[in-house]
């Protein structure tokens, strides 16, 4: 991320291109970098600035991918020539940095036939093209790791692969005070008022020539394909990103006969009951520190319940008054914990002691070796709650999973 301190939202297209221009003109084979602000300690959004003692420096998040020294001494002086005081952080990272931490489960209808060879060929098709000067949007599929040609990874039955969505960012105020300038000059040079059409036609101009110098972002979404348990894994916080994920996948696929969990066991009464009784819980799992409470009339009131135990009278006092659990904090066999929701999706997904042990040792010589490992350690159990969840709750419509 780079922050900016600019007075108006017009001034970031000329800072986006100075940024540009710069971290385009560095030789790769350079002398050794200067050092930069982060090692000066500089990492502060309040730090003090040419501008000022303690001035709030203005977040632009759509600038694209700089290189992380381009804030060094050396390049410093054509920065602060264009009134920019400019703060970086390295995102440079890849695509999948290879733990889930949301899953949306969407569940075959059919078994999947795809091979492996299949999957890769399949998505290189869909090969999320280059964002375009006058293109708003482009999305399609990018390797899972960086550097590497293959569009998914295999390991013990689960294809990982990784959906991008690139967007360009044209500020709505950026767009309207350019406007506003070009119908205050016709006015003021020709002396007559500009129509309305005539604006429409100086808007649409303007969009045109501004579109080009936009920063563009990248919005990467992990999906693991589960060829074993036919079932597809979104690595998505909500259902209907989810959603839109699975059908980029479907279209790249060509078909995808899949669809959401139906559990005969209401998750929210059940939620609730593991609340009021934890000996009504699943074997291996535990009530964590965190719920969320919700009415079943039209107002739908919430509590959130946050680092309490759940056994409390508090919360025990809203169940009694009818409110039920929609959302609720678990833990699995030590291994991994998550919130649980009404939806059975997994959110906050984090390694407890018995894998994060594992996760630290690993000594993984580079990048397709460490994603194996860790798909091997996470993606195993991963499935195995999944089925423990799925039996439990009694979902409907799955199809018989492949023999290992």
């Amino acid at each position: 991320m780079i922050f900016i301190k600019a007075y108006n939202d017009r001034d970031l297209i000329p800072i986006a291109d100075a940024i540009r221009e710069i971290a385009s003109s560095g030789s790769p084979g350079r002398a050794a970098r200067p050092e930069c602000c982060h090692s000066a300690g500089v990492n502060d959004s309040t730090a003090a600035s040419p501008h000022g003692a303690n001035t709030r420096l203005r977040p632009f998040t759509g600038l694209g991918k700089v290189p992380p020294h381009c804030c060094s001494e050396r390049r410093a002086p054509s920065l602060r020539s264009a009134g920019v005081d400019c703060r970086t952080r390295s995102t440079d990272m890849g695509p999948f940095d290879m733990w889930i931490r949301n899953l949306c489960v969407f569940l075959g209808t059919e078994p999947f036939s795809w091979s492996a060879s299949e999957l890769d060929e399949k998505l290189a098709d869909a090969l999320c093209p280059e964002c375009g000067d006058q293109a708003t949007r482009v999305a399609g599929f990018v390797p899972p790791i960086k550097g590497e040609h293959a569009m998914t990874h295999v390991a013990d039955g689960l294809a990982v692969c990784v959906h991008q969505e690139i967007t360009r960012v044209l500020p709505g105020p950026v767009l309207a005070e350019e406007v506003e300038e070009r119908i205050e000059r016709i006015e003021t040079g020709e002396g007559r008022k500009v129509s309305r059409r005539e604006k429409a036609d100086i808007k649409d101009q303007a969009h045109f020539e501004l579109l080009p110098r936009a920063f563009t972002r990248a919005r990467r979404t992990p999906l693991v394909i589960d060829l074993r348990a036919n079932r597809v894994w979104v690595d998505a916080s909500s259902e209907k990103r989810a959603e839109d994920v699975v059908a980029r996948l479907r279209e790249a696929l060509g078909t995808l006969p899949v669809t959401r969990p139906d559990a005969r066991v209401r998750p929210a009464e059940e939620l609730s009951r593991w609340l009021e009784d934890t000996n009504t819980l699943p074997n291996g799992f535990e009530c964590g520190d965190r719920c969320v409470l919700e009415s079943n009339d039209e107002v739908k009131s919430s509590v959130r319940v946050t680092a309490m135990d759940l056994q409390a009278e508090e919360v025990r006092a809203h169940l009694a008054a009818g409110m039920q659990a929609v959302k609720l904090n678990v833990a699995v066999d030590d291994a991994i914990e998550f919130d649980l929701d009404e939806n059975l999706d997994l959110k906050r997904i984090r390694a407890l002691d018995l894998i994060q042990d594992d996760l630290d040792s690993l000594d993984a010589e580079d990048a397709v070796a460490e994603l194996t490992a860790r798909m091997a350690l996470q993606g195993e159990a991963l499935r195995g709650i999944l089925d423990r969840l799925y039996t439990h709750f009694g979902v409907a419509g799955e199809t018989e999973p492949k023999a290992a």
